[in-house]
């Protein structure tokens, strides 16, 4: 194993992993990023499960969900981040039930625009961004049309990670997610949806809550399907509640689900 790696062990799991970013892995390993996050996934990802992480960055998530997978298939198209996922992914021989793609999840195939605010790899590039300081073409697909290659038998477990490109991407999932039962752990953003008309007016605030509502709206017939729909506080709503203002403006994660989740406080 080369010097320069860095050995991530959290819960029994351990990984390697390259120097890139080595402040977040020394959280991601003390348990202090997202650790509800790791909860939800020590509960749902077992050796039967069908990993799927849209979204997956360097490969966090990607490569501690596959130490509990039998499958675990990462979707990144950030080309940055895409270049450190694969040095990661490929300094762990011993998961070889990792397959990644550098390509963007989305409703349809084809070709999109996306954009960071910064720069590439810094984790919240978007669709919402693709007028953004740095943008760049990136290949699309649907999970229906590649799922023939996984197996079509156990749990899926999907988890959606793109800086507000959920709201248009996760309905087009909904004949997927639900053939396969999955469940979908998904997070929101507001801010980044609602930033093109902050500071501009009441005309234009009040435009962007409309459409945010509407998105909202549009996910209401995915979210009535599923029998436990939790909160980021790990709280039961129903699906109705999703569309109070006090929810479509906070909530930042939705857990959904066939079975119940984890217990609140569950280790």
């Amino acid at each position: 194993m080369a010097s320069d790696l860095l050995k991530i062990s959290l819960n029994g799991r351990t990984f390697f992993v390259t120097g890139a970013h080595a402040p977040f892995w020394e959280r991601f390993a003390a348990n202090t990023w997202e650790p509800d996050t790791i909860r939800v996934f020590d509960h749902y990802i077992g050796p039967e499960t069908v990993f799927l992480d849209v979204g997956c960055w360097i490969g966090p998530t990607l490569l501690y969900g596959a130490g509990r997978a039998k499958l675990a298939v990462g979707f990144e198209p950030d080309p940055a981040a895409f270049s450190i996922l694969a040095q990661n992914v490929a300094a762990n021989p011993g998961l070889a039930n990792i397959r990644i793609h550098r390509v963007a999840v989305a409703a349809r195939k084809g070709v999109l625009r996306i954009g960071s605010q910064s720069e590439q790899g810094d984790s919240m590039s978007s669709v919402l961004f693709s007028g953004g300081k740095q943008n760049w073409e990136a290949q699309a697909c649907r999970l229906e049309d590649m799922a023939g290659d996984w197996p079509d038998t156990g749990d899926c477990f999907v988890k959606v990670d793109i800086e507000g490109g959920e709201y248009g991407t996760l309905p087009a999932l909904a004949g997927f997610i639900h053939a396969r039962r999955a469940t979908v752990f998904v997070s929101f953003h507001q801010r980044f949806f609602l930033q093109p008309y902050t500071g501009r007016g009441l005309t234009l605030k009040i435009l962007g809550e409309l459409r945010l509502l509407l998105r909202a709206v549009g996910l209401y017939a995915l979210l009535r399907r599923f029998p436990h729909i939790y909160d980021e506080n790990g709280r039961e709503i129903q699906p109705a509640a999703f569309l109070l203002r006090k929810n479509w403006r906070r909530i930042e994660t939705l857990l959904l689900s066939y079975r119940p989740g984890p217990p609140r406080g569950a280790p």
